[in-house]
């Protein structure tokens, strides 16, 4: 597609056609990610290291799985809970899983 192209889309054409490069480039991601992941748990080291899945790799992606309570102390679920019904709380746990 040309510059005079792009011009020319309307803007409903032009989010689309930011959505599927979107797409695009984060399938492209996970298709690396397979090849770290891989890579990672399989070369020697810490026995008790979390194994990588292909979507930590994959930043659009991964941001929507769901936070595992069981890897967090009874404070930090109580807060992650808590945070659930306050926004400014939720806000700031969001900002701190980065």
């Amino acid at each position: 597609m040309t510059e005079e192209e792009v011009g020319e889309l309307t803007l409903s054409e032009f989010d689309a056609l930011l959505q599927r490069k979107r797409l695009e480039r984060n399938y492209q991601r996970l298709d690396a990610g397979v090849v770290a992941a891989t890579i990672q748990n399989c070369t020697p080291g810490d026995p008790n290291r979390e194994l990588a899945s292909p979507l930590d790799f994959v930043p659009d992606w991964a941001k929507d799985r769901k936070m595992d309570l069981t890897k967090m102390t009874p404070e930090q679920q109580k807060a992650f809970i808590q945070s659930m019904f306050d926004k400014e709380k939720s806000r700031a746990m969001r900002a701190a899983r980065g």
